[in-house]
């Protein structure tokens, strides 16, 4: 039963990559996998210690839109959680977004760490990658004006920059 389904992605060799949550039944996120021949494998469950919420996890929950990269990588973004940044002391971390190896789901790895006047993730989050080898992404809340936001990021993770808030 799919209660939240978030983003799906399409691979060039025809995968289907998707992500889903269920917070009200203890699920904070899960990536999944259908290869081209019909076959479901769960890649990877955003974690969750003992008595945290989705807003307190440092990994991420409530995963929302992923692509499929030139480099074969899934890049994807998680509406709540993250770790709490140095350079912005004071802010509640309001999503993430990940990089994850098909080819080793569990090394997901956290590139950024959202915070609200950078933009705050949610159903409407989008994230693809450009010509230029950039990830481009939005945010429909939080920002300058808390009107949403358009960012970018390298996929190595660095170079996160919001163009236009």
């Amino acid at each position: 039963r799919l209660s939240s389904p978030g983003g799906i992605a399409l691979a060039p060799d025809g995968t289907l990559f998707g992500t889903l949550s269920d917070l009200a039944n203890g699920l904070p996120g899960r990536i999944y996998r259908i290869d081209p021949a019909g076959v479901h494998a769960v890649l990877y469950d955003f974690p969750l210690a003992a008595g945290e919420t989705a807003a307190q996890a440092a990994g991420g929950a409530w995963p929302l839109a992923l692509t499929v990269a030139g480099n074969g990588q899934v890049y994807g973004v998680a509406g709540s959680g993250g770790a709490p940044r140095a350079d912005k002391p004071g802010e509640t971390p309001a999503g993430v977004l990940y990089r994850m190896d098909p080819a080793s789901p569990a090394a997901l790895a956290v590139l950024h760490t959202f915070v609200p006047s950078e933009g705050s993730l949610d159903d409407t989050a989008a994230l693809a990658e450009g010509r230029d080898g950039w990830l481009y992404g939005s945010a429909r809340a939080g920002g300058a004006a808390a009107a949403g936001m358009v960012y970018r990021i390298r996929l190595d993770g660095s170079g996160f920059a919001v163009l236009h808030t």
